[in-house]
């Protein structure tokens, strides 16, 4: 984790200002215990209902503020976790040596910067586990309580396919421009046998299009005109996937409840999981499939567009229970939608109605609230665009896939006939003869008479090895420094969190501050100062004309240190920037760059002039008129965003 390795470095830090090296190893190994407890450990702590506020995920995922989103609990938290407080007062240990160290006033303000950064980077590492564990219950209720004409659909873009040659150069493989597919798979009841369970997966690889909702829309309603046509069985679909933009958006939840009554398999719910979890099917797959592509071209065969991947894919008889089909999904047909959900990041659970949508936080917490959505240019025939160039193969021959068992009916020659052969096997059912050496030491057999006389005659013997060999003194040895170990490990536990555990329980018993705290918070937006937009931007045009991609990371330890002429820094803690907000930045850059337009930083306004500077084109052939329009259509959208989340704030939600 990149919040514990920072609170590592500045404890090195300390160590230059006065900081005792035993002071230094024992923060350090806080710092270990608690990267190992949430890495490791925290996960299985978690319940639906504990004792303990911090393993409770109905106390952590209830919104204090709203009853529809909230759960009682029947049971009061008088439990305290050791390691969950010293997860929770790992950094202001660490800010207590801070402070009474003497550091320069240069760094004072780098290091403090770092410990706030880190201490809420660990908080919502620790939020982001428990929402990850408890929206997997979604996936293994539904599966609990699947009936024979349902199924759950998880839905997942594959990292983009690098197309290659059998035999390629260097300096052909840079250059390249990603192939999309997208993967689908589906769990359902076996028809012969209700007590197992039966994975398909469905492959859409697109030959035009890119990963939005639109092309997440196309591929679902043609999704589910296939399985109502290989599956007649099929009533109901529930959706998952995690939280990306392409699925968590008010467009395809809007789309999905106004057309729902059209779909020939009607969605009951989607649920969404964390970031990069509960799509561990489709990764599978995923990797699945690129394997049987490389092994496909291993044999001399050029992998170059989407027809060569799904020939790939279906050579040697396919990946099992797996098919592929090729789309193209024009964008330019996308439609331009006016429906908002406010808050719509925070609901992660929707259950698809006749007369609205139930939302929820949290799964199964609380009873949700109603929303009614409509949009007239989200229509089926409006969206269903989707120009399919191969379809999926008919059949379920391609089902079966090529994994077959190979079973070995003849028994392995077990016994060497070279000169002084052990024998390793068990022989007391076999009908050979085998020998054995005289001596009760020796653990030497032979299969041949001739081979147990020239054993003897050399007196080679093979001694059994004393039960107090060397591994068990080793293992031994490990064991008794594991447990010295541990043992320490707990005292320092013990001893960091007495100072805080007896003041933080008894607060949080009276007031009960914590409920709802793993819920996600929505961030204060601040915006960049003009100093860092200029200084940023002069950066990205010097990348620009060298062809050297700016590194956010560095970006970010610059802004903290760079200094003026006369060795006064430029920039305030407040201006400071972390390195994905600098990663934002310079993908911001890139992608107006991509459109040709970009809007210059003040200093260039101010060379030019207010009048002619109001905006700059980089191609020449664009012209100025639409880009006039496109930058004072974005400003509009800036200016009356508050206005439309009270209106459809009023409108949408009951």
């Amino acid at each position: 984790m990149e919040a514990v390795d920072n609170l590592t470095k500045v404890v090195a830090k300390l160590e230059t200002f006065g900081l005792s090296q035993n002071d230094s190893n024992r923060l350090k190994d806080i710092l270990l215990l608690v990267n190992q407890f949430l890495k490791f450990e925290y996960k299985l702590h978690l319940k639906e209902e504990d004792v303990c506020a911090d393993h409770c995920t109905s106390f952590a995922l209830s919104d204090p503020t709203d009853s529809k989103f909230a759960a009682l609990c029947d049971h009061s938290h008088v439990q305290l976790c050791e390691r969950c407080a010293l997860v929770d007062s790992c950094v202001p240990v660490i800010q207590k040596e801070f402070i009474r160290l003497e550091v320069p006033n240069p760094l004072y303000d780098e290091i403090e910067y770092e410990l706030e950064n880190a201490g809420k980077n660990i908080m919502e590492w620790k939020m982001h586990l428990l929402r990850t564990v408890h929206q997997d219950v979604a996936r293994t209720s539904v599966l609990k309580d699947l009936k024979s004409n349902q199924g759950l659909l998880i839905l997942d873009w594959g990292m983009k396919f690098l197309p290659f040659t059998y035999r390629e150069t260097q300096s052909d493989f840079f250059g390249k421009k990603g192939i999309s597919w997208h993967f689908s798979c589906l769990v359902i009841r076996s028809p012969s046998d209700p007590g197992q369970l039966e994975l398909f997966c469905f492959v859409h690889i697109l030959e035009d299009g890119t990963q939005g909702w639109f092309s997440v829309a196309n591929i679902l309603v043609h999704l589910l005109h296939t399985l109502k046509r290989e599956k007649p069985f099929l009533d109901h679909l529930f959706l998952k996937s995690d939280n990306a933009a392409c699925y968590h958006c008010t467009s395809l939840i809007t789309f999905i409840q106004q057309n729902n009554a059209n779909f020939p398999i009607r969605v009951a719910e989607y649920n969404f999981s964390e970031a990069q979890s509960g799509k561990d099917l489709c990764d599978s797959k995923t990797g699945c499939c690129r394997l049987h592509i490389l092994k496909h071209a291993d044999e001399g065969h050029d992998i170059m567009n989407c027809i060569n991947m799904k020939t790939a894919l279906e050579s040697h008889g396919g990946v099992k229970g797996t098919k592929a089909c090729i789309v193209s999904i024009d964008q330019q047909m996308e439609p331009k939608t006016r429906t908002k959900i406010p808050g719509i990041s925070s609901y992660n659970n929707f259950i698809f109605n006749d007369d609205g949508i139930t939302v929820q936080k949290a799964y199964r917490i609380g009873t949700g609230m109603k929303i009614r959505l409509k949009d007239a240019d989200l229509g089926l025939e409006k969206v269903a665009m989707i120009k399919v160039i191969q379809d999926f193969p008919r059949g379920e021959e391609h089902m079966s896939g090529a994994v077959s068992l190979h079973h070995h009916n003849e028994p392995a020659e077990e016994i060497a006939h070279g000169d002084d052969e052990q024998v390793t096997t068990s022989f007391e059912h076999s009908e050979r003869q085998y020998y054995t050496c005289p001596d009760s030491s020796c653990q030497k057999i032979f299969a041949k008479c001739f081979n147990l006389e020239k054993h003897l005659a050399f007196g080679n013997h093979s001694y059994r090895t004393n039960s107090n060999s060397g591994m068990n003194v080793a293992a031994r040895l490990y064991a008794s420094k594991c447990d010295s170990i541990r043992d320490s490990h707990n005292l320092l536990i013990q001893t960091v969190t007495s100072e805080t555990v007896d003041s933080q329980f008894q607060q949080e018993s009276t007031d009960q501050k914590r409920i709802g705290w793993a819920l996600k918070h929505r961030k204060k937006a601040t915006r960049f100062s003009e100093k860092v937009k200029d200084y940023l931007f002069k950066i990205c045009e010097e990348c620009d004309r060298t062809g050297k991609r700016p590194d956010s990371s560095s970006l970010s330890e610059e802004l903290k240190k760079v200094t003026d002429k006369d060795g006064v820094k430029l920039f305030k803690k407040e201006e400071w920037l972390s390195s994905s907000q600098i990663k934002g930045y310079i993908a911001s850059y890139l992608s107006k760059k991509c459109k040709s337009v970009i809007e210059p930083p003040p200093y260039k306004k101010q060379m030019f002039g207010d009048e002619c500077c109001e905006d700059v084109c980089i191609d020449e052939d664009e012209k100025l008129a639409e880009i006039v329009s496109a930058l004072d259509s974005h400003e509009y959208i800036d200016s009356m965003t508050g206005m439309i989340d009270d209106v459809f704030t009023s409108v949408n939600v009951e």
